[in-house]
């Protein structure tokens, strides 16, 4: 569809029928019904059809693809349940499928006395328990018994698997925790919730025990809908869908607690620690798979021990014990204690923040903040002894009239004394007002309220968030606590239609008697040249650091003027750009100075770019005989300079890249690519031959619309170094083979290997000349490939299960190792032997816990040309990457399917790689073996039901991610920055130069090249200009500064941005309420069940690993 379409006709002839048949199934028995995508896979959510009276259901559908079907069915005579599913291609004719045709039967084992089975699928329907089952061969299950015993109903769960025979299901009576790795928790961490998972020696899991009569009450409830899940960001959220009896479908979020029906007790445990003495008092679980630990724990060892079990030991009996580690937090700083106003005490205290800066040039000597009602300040921040800083400490308070309010202490101390501090006093002196605004315009509409807090002879200050509320011109703001001196609240608003306001009022203060008052500076009239319209204003002190806030009218609603207080700003504007019949595009303008408003003030604009003032600046350096282009473009429109641009669709804003394009002195294009961030400038890494270049960017700025500034260069060098590669904006990779043209396919000399010759060779098509070899193993290709019109194309050969491209530049780096005069008569062989499922076992050398198995080819490459004088060469590395294409088994995992290098010592290393159609392509800088593996890393502590597994598992096969030992993961364990930034450049396949610009940093640490790495592509910040302090835990919001840097920086996508609505988000801390912001609305990160985002929490590595996921798959 597109914008033009004005009418949509459904033509029910093209449907095709689908008949679905069971029979057991009786009028009003439920089938579900999904779309499978090109590998197998669900690529729909589910719908519900019914059967009718002739067990039959039929569906009417327009699709190539093929649908699966899953019925769950009961017959109450025979007491016998059915879980029937199966796979039907619409384009048969007839389209008929028959779910009841091939079926094995599972029962539970003759010695389990009155026992209940149910039987549930990928899709989980209502709970029908019965005698036994019969499921369809080939379906993959999860069975759950349950029996009942001296007043008690005992719940087992067992993962089937794949049926393909008749089932016996026998339950044990010694169940074991099984849970035993240790699970981590900070020192001071309170509820912490310890897991355990006893199973039996037939792997069967003890889910629930509860009071009979209680769950005999939860059989009688009917649930309705079928609950399946979906990925949300951190986990796997679960869903359902139901019909409402009328045909119409709809989907809901399945309800969480509909679970454990025990009530009270029924298993006690006890803490004990390292030298096996009894900590704290016994607790109590209600379930047999968690227990809630409130103790508070030094750090240490510890065992959760099971005391006693609440019940008969004739049905089951439980032992083992959980492993608990309590840590603290190594990283060296101090933690210094704040105290609060009179009457507030530390459970009031909602959040806070916390900034340090020089007072000599207001820059940010390192990162401080505030935690767990502390000031943090890292032991390595870069303080001078005798210098002076300014403290900002904004805390903000809940008090008993429901109301939050702001303390704010401002301090004025040495370095010396920032390294000695101990404690930040309640200043005797503060005072608390509760400022009031009568005389703002009447029709002022309150966004948001500043205070801001200057420093006496310092340019810059402080601003804090404040409590507002009020209308018709008088805006009363919540209490403010603080040492007397003069400070602004700022007014930032609308009358809701054509006006803006920034406004301020000067709080000042009576020394003498403490009373305070509030000035009206006045106010002056700012508009556009030309009277212009705009969508967003604010009006920010040039002396503030705080990021710009455009304050943004609401859909709809164009400003043609604003109200601005006296002084010297920085003024951020925002302008629309789009037809009527167009989503608007927003485009984000700042003054190119700070402008000084005493007077009505018109600021000029045109909304073009001036070609007098907008500019593109462009240096260079050489790097490995790469021309290095740092660019730099200036976008200007009268005083104000454009800083990004946004795009609507259906409500949801997408960052618009800028387009960078060089051209050779022949105007033939020999770069392009996206810019993202480019008002930041950026950089081109390209091999250029000398000569003289132009270069244009062009920023779109709406439909159909751009602004573009333009440069020339010229490269002189002592000539290109070969081997360098190409740069440039990256292709697609190739997705199969190109058919011959022209010429007669050549004949293989032998069952293995096919020989061409020149009269073979066919013609290029798009610059690829492609061979087919079947199933040879190996090519054979003439000289003439080499020389002349064929020195330019690539080769490409299609075999039967892959297919290999070899660039120019590898022929020509191939003909250089024999010199011409050896190119007469030479031969260039290809070898691709396959490696057998033998062999590869064989030869390979995994860690423990990990499954390998083929999930497609695997084949030993080599490279050679044969002189003249019969002497072979083989070529171990190449200038440019060769593109290796594999077919991939359908019924294989596709998050854990990947390409792997396998080295001479058996050990794999992932090759990240493309999935094209039915294929991954990869592309390989040298020879040896590669292949499709499923790659399977299972860890003790991250279980079938982990959240995290899916992502833990796929980060690991990808070599992303490892455990913290041979069999560990530690799921719950807090990340280090030094940790999450391998991570991260690990999954984006980032190199640098290991040296590194920090001191905490050194080359030699296992971090050193990968936080080199991530800095100096603009992925990480330090906490300081020289300190990156690695094994500090990283938390929620720095998380998602880096993830939204990478996705920015590396040019991975356009970023959706919309203002989160966490319950926290006031903790949000004011650099990274934008990137939280992003990195929600585009799912690399969520909030938790409840809505809070928790930004100041530290990230655990299973938080750590789901992000990555996200990111990985957005990309994808």
């Amino acid at each position: 569809m597109s914008r033009e379409d004005r009418e949509i006709r459904f033509n029910g002839a093209e449907l095709t029928p689908v008949t679905v048949q069971a029979s057991k199934a009786i009028k009003g028995d439920e089938l579900i019904y999904s779309l499978l995508g090109a590998q197998g896979q669900l690529s729909a959510w589910p719908a519900i059809a019914a059967f009718g009276d002739n067990h039959q259901a039929k569906l009417y559908v327009q699709t190539e693809n093929d649908l699966t079907m899953q019925a769950k069915l009961y017959d109450s005579v025979t007491e016998t349940g059915y879980f029937l599913s199966g796979t039907v291609d619409p384009s048969a004719n007839p389209a008929v499928l028959d779910l009841g045709a091939n079926m094995a039967e599972l029962q539970v084992a003759s010695g389990m006395q009155g026992a209940q089975l149910d039987v549930q699928g990928d899709l989980k329907q209502e709970d029908r328990y019965a005698k036994r089952y019969f499921v369809s061969k080939g379906a993959n299950v999860t069975a759950a018994c349950y029996v009942e015993s001296d007043g008690y109903r005992y719940t087992f769960t067992n993962q089937v698997g794949k049926v393909e025979r008749d089932v016996t299901l026998g339950i044990g009576h010694d169940f074991r925790n099984m849970r035993t790795k240790n699970q981590v928790f900070e020192a001071g961490e309170v509820n912490k919730r310890v897991y355990t998972d006893y199973r039996d020696e037939m792997n069967n899991a003890l889910a629930d025990i509860s009071n009979v009569e209680i769950a005999k009450i939860g059989d009688r409830v009917e649930t309705t809908g079928i609950v399946f899940t979906v990925e949300d960001a951190m986990k796997e959220e679960a869903m359902t869908v139901q019909t409402n009896g009328e045909g119409e479908v709809a989907y809901e979020p399945a309800d969480p607690n509909v679970s454990t029906l025990a009530a009270g007790s029924i298993l006690d445990y006890q803490i004990y620690d390292s030298s096996n003495q009894a900590v704290g008092d016994s607790l109590q679980a209600d379930t047999p798979e968690l227990v809630e630990v409130g103790t508070p724990l030094l750090e240490g060892d510890y065992a959760l021990k099971l005391a006693k079990q609440n019940f008969l030991t004739n049905v089951v009996r439980l032992s083992g014990q959980s492993n608990i580690s309590i840590y603290e937090d190594k990283t060296s700083y101090s933690e210094i204690s704040v105290e609060l106003p009179p009457g507030y005490a530390p459970e009031d205290l909602a959040y806070g923040q916390a900034e340090l800066q020089s007072q000599k040039d207001g820059s940010l000597p390192g990162y401080v903040w505030f935690n767990r009602g502390k000031l943090i300040i890292p032991n390595d921040i870069d303080l001078s002894k005798d210098r002076k800083y300014v403290l900002h400490l904004a805390l903000y308070l809940d008090s008993t009239s429901g109301e939050r309010d702001l303390y704010y202490n401002q301090a004025i101390l040495t370095g010396e004394e920032l390294m000695n501090l101990k404690e930040v006093s309640y200043p005797s002196s503060a005072v608390a007002i509760e400022p009031e605004a009568d005389d703002l315009p009447v029709d002022y509409y309150v966004a948001f309220v500043q205070a801001d807090f200057p420093v006496a002879g310092f340019d810059n200050s402080y601003r804090a968030y404040v409590q507002a509320y009020g209308a018709n011109g008088s805006i009363k703001v919540g209490k403010v606590i603080f040492k007397p001196q003069q400070f602004d609240m700022l007014f930032q608003g609308s009358n809701g239609a054509s006006t803006a306001y920034a406004l301020k009022r000067n709080v000042r203060m009576a020394d003498a008697t403490g009373k305070w008052s509030m000035q009206n500076p006045g106010i002056h009239h700012v508009q556009l040249q030309g009277k212009q319209s705009f969508v967003g204003f604010n009006a920010q002190n040039a002396g503030s650091d705080e990021t710009s806030i455009y304050f943004e009218s609401g859909t709809g609603v164009l400003f043609n003027e604003a109200y601005v207080s006296p002084g010297n700003y920085r003024l951020f504007i925002t302008t629309e750009s789009g037809s009527s019949d167009d989503e608007p595009w927003s485009l984000y303008w700042r003054s190119r100075s700070a402008y000084r408003i005493d007077k009505d003030t018109v600021v000029p604009f045109t909304g073009s770019a001036d070609p007098a003032s907008s500019s593109l600046r462009v240096t260079q350096r050489l790097e490995e005989g790469r021309v290095v282009l740092t660019v730099d473009p200036t976008i200007r429109s009268g005083d104000l300079e454009l800083q990004e641009v946004l795009a609507s669709h259906k409500g949801y804003y997408n960052y618009v890249p800028g387009i960078v394009t060089v051209r050779d002195s022949g105007q033939r294009k020999v770069y392009e690519a996206l810019a993202m961030d480019s008002n930041e400038g950026f950089e081109i890494s390209k091999t250029l031959a000398d000569g003289t270049y132009s270069i244009s960017f062009s920023q779109p700025v709406g439909p159909n619309k751009d602004i573009a500034v333009s440069n020339s260069f010229t490269v002189v060098s002592t000539g290109v170094v070969p081997g360098g590669g190409g740069g440039g904006g990256g292709g697609g990779f190739p997705g199969g083979g190109i058919p011959p043209v022209g010429g007669n396919p050549a004949q293989p000399e032998s069952p293995t290997t096919m020989v061409f010759k020149t009269a073979d060779i066919p013609a290029p098509r798009n610059g690829i000349v492609s061979l087919q070899i079947k199933a040879s193993e190996a090519a054979v290709l003439p000289a003439s490939i080499l020389g002349g019109e064929g020195a330019k194309n690539a080769i490409q050969l299609e075999g039967e299960h892959g297919a290999v491209t070899i660039p120019a530049a590898v022929l020509q780096q191939l003909s250089g190792l024999v010199g011409r005069e050896q190119l007469d008569n030479a031969q260039v062989s290809m070898s691709l032997m396959p490696v057998t499922d033998s062999e590869l076992s064989a030869a390979l050398n995994t860690t423990t816990g990990t499954a390998v198995q083929s999930a497609g080819k695997v084949y030993d490459f080599k490279l050679s040309i044969t002189g003249k004088d019969g002497i072979s060469n083989t070529l171990a590395l190449f200038d440019e990457p060769i593109t290796l294409s594999f077919d991939v088994n359908p019924e294989a995992d596709k998050r854990l399917t990947n390409v792997y290098y396998i080295a001479e010592a058996g050990t794999l290393t992932y090759v990240p790689a493309q999935r094209v159609g039915d294929r991954l392509v990869a592309k390989v800088s040298h020879f040896s073996k590669y292949g499709v593996l499923e790659v399977r890393r299972a860890f003790v502590d991250v279980n079938a039901a982990h959240w995290a597994r899916g992502a833990i598992e796929e980060l690991a096969s990808k070599q992303i991610v490892s455990g913290v030992s041979s069999n560990a993961f530690a799921p719950n364990k807090s990340v280090s920055r030094a940790e999450f930034t391998a991570m991260l450049v690990q999954a984006l396949g980032l190199t640098a130069d290991p040296t590194s610009e920090f001191k905490d940093v050194p080359a030699s640490a296992w971090y050193g090249a990968t936080v080199a790495a991530a800095y100096k592509h603009g992925l990480v910040q330090g906490v300081s200009a020289d300190s990156f302090a690695p094994n500090k835990p990283v938390t929620r919001e720095e998380m998602a500064v880096i993830l939204v840097n990478a996705r920015k920086k590396l040019d991975l996508g356009s970023l959706s941005s919309s203002a989160a609505s966490f319950r926290d988000s006031a903790k949000i801390s004011g650099w990274a309420a934008e990137a939280v912001d992003i990195a929600n609305a585009n799912g690399l990160i969520r909030g938790d069940a409840r809505g809070f985002f928790n930004p100041k929490g530290m990230a655990t590595r299973a938080e750590a690993a789901q992000v990555l996921a996200n990111m990985l798959h957005e990309n994808a």
